[in-house]
């Protein structure tokens, strides 16, 4: 959101609450009245106006159990890009669960599937982060959000230490055999923050296949970091392979501009090739 836009919502946040109202946010966040940047930023808010206390409840006691009676009778739905396409209601086929104590998403097929593996689905900087991602449009043109700062608060240790958990978990209930999809803030697409000792880890430790979608505008991951990873992984024998998607940015499998034809295409083209990559190596 522009930065006039986040002015305006804190000057009526705080009028609110001398007034005696509780601001909080989407469903996921903490209902202790204090609103961060993550609630600021985001496009759902709750609001409860000021109400008397009770002899058995304070008035902010009162307030936050409407909160609480509220939104376990709702579904929340995630704020996304303004240029995503969101998929009907009923195309949501999975349920939230606890995995080795973190939350996950779990969606399983309708038919019949192998029992012992699993697709662990790592989504870009919007996930992972204890009710403190990045915002869904903050990464559009004109936005004023400090993601070198956010960064600062949510380096990826603690992000892989999340998956792995997960993996540990999954391992406890039978599964041996896991394909991972990460985006921008860990490997395939669009990939973020590596080192050129980075790749050479991978080869010497790993024995996963790899694939990289790439695109032609990338700071990240710019063209001279590209070809060096096709110069080191040419005899990697697990299997490498990178696609590239000319004209596409940074992002552009899961934030880009469908109005572009170049990044649209080379977002289909992206998950045509993961989905064939994991169907022939998982």
């Amino acid at each position: 959101m522009k930065c006039f836009e986040i002015l305006g919502r804190l000057v009526g946040i705080v009028i609110l609450q001398e007034a005696g109202g509780f601001v909080t946010g989407s469903k996921d966040v903490l209902y202790d009245g204090i609103v961060t940047e993550a609630i600021l930023t985001d496009r759902r808010y709750l609001v409860i106006r000021g109400v008397a206390e009770t002899p058995e409840e304070s008035s902010i006691e009162v307030q936050k159990r409407i909160v609480r009676e509220f939104y376990d009778t709702v579904e929340d739905t995630p704020s996304t890009n303004k240029n995503q396409e969101l998929p009907a209601a009923d195309t949501f086929q999975g349920t939230y669960e606890e995995i080795n104590g973190i939350k996950t998403y779990v969606a399983t097929p309708k038919t019949d599937y192998p029992k012992n593996k699993a697709i662990i689905y790592v989504t870009d900087v919007f996930d992972l982060f204890k009710g403190d991602p990045v915002p869904g449009d903050a990464l559009n043109p004109g936005e004023c959000f400090d993601r070198d700062q956010w960064l600062t608060k949510h380096p990826p240790k603690p992000a892989g230490v999340c998956v792995r958990k997960v993996i540990e978990g999954l391992q406890a209930q039978g599964i041996t055999t896991y394909g991972g999809p990460g985006f921008c803030y860990g490997v395939v697409s669009h990939p973020s923050f590596l080192k050129h000792e980075d790749l050479d880890v991978y080869i010497e430790k790993s024995k996963v296949p790899l694939l990289i979608n790439s695109c032609e505008f990338d700071t990240r991951f710019p063209k001279p970091f590209a070809d060096l990873a096709d110069e080191k992984f040419a005899n990697f024998a697990p299997g490498y392979h990178r696609t590239y998607s000319a004209g596409a940015t940074h992002g552009f499998t899961v934030r880009c501009d469908l109005n572009n034809p170049k990044e649209k295409a080379g977002r289909e083209a992206a998950f045509k090739a993961s989905v064939e990559w994991l169907i022939k190596h998982l």
